[in-house]
């Protein structure tokens, strides 16, 4: 993602913490960043232009209804809340993800997952443009193979929907991320 987008969607989540100071909600509300903009916040490199921040909330916020940015091309950059709900998810996610942007809001806590956490996320999906997310996700960072597989298993015991359809994209992306280890091992 180009620096272009870095810094607007920085600049949102600034707009997001005046947004909840001015609410008046106690305590710092904890902000769950998933998705393409979150892969390059978190440091992962060569990840594809997005002009959505994808994100939900540990608890309810009262937010609203359009939150966006512009670049200094002129484009808009938004902030998107995803259900958790409707996500393939490791019940644990929250205890491993990690805070980035410490110390720079006052009324928001901003925390990434980690690549094991995002690759799930993105094989319940599997989407086209997931699936060429997991394969930059696959290259740049190294996952064990045996860990995925143990984290798959146990979050499909809490999955609501089409087990079927997850076990051919979690095949589909082994095969991909053992095709990303072979060519980054050349």
């Amino acid at each position: 993602m180009d620096d272009l987008y870095k810094k607007p969607f920085e600049q949102l989540l600034v707009r997001l913490d005046k947004i909840i100071e001015k609410n008046g909600k106690e305590g710092k509300v904890v902000l769950y960043l998933v998705g393409a903009a979150a892969m390059t916040l978190a440091g992962i490199k060569g990840i594809r232009n997005t002009n959505d921040l994808d994100c939900f909330f540990e608890d309810n916020v009262l937010l609203p209804m359009e939150l966006y940015e512009e670049t200094s091309d002129g484009k808009i950059v938004t902030l998107d809340r995803i259900s958790r709900d409707i996500n393939f998810l490791h019940p644990d996610f929250s205890k491993r993800a990690k805070e980035i942007m410490i110390g720079k809001f006052l009324n928001i806590k901003v925390m990434v997952m980690t690549p094991y956490d995002m690759a799930l996320m993105k094989i319940g999906r599997f989407h086209q443009r997931d699936q060429e997310d997991l394969k930059i996700l696959f290259k740049e960072c190294p996952l064990d193979l045996d860990y995925l597989t143990k984290l798959y298993l146990e979050a499909k015991e809490y999955y609501v929907g089409n087990i079927s359809y997850l076990d051919t994209s979690f095949k589909l992306a082994i095969d991909m991320l053992i095709s990303c280890s072979k060519d980054k091992a050349k």
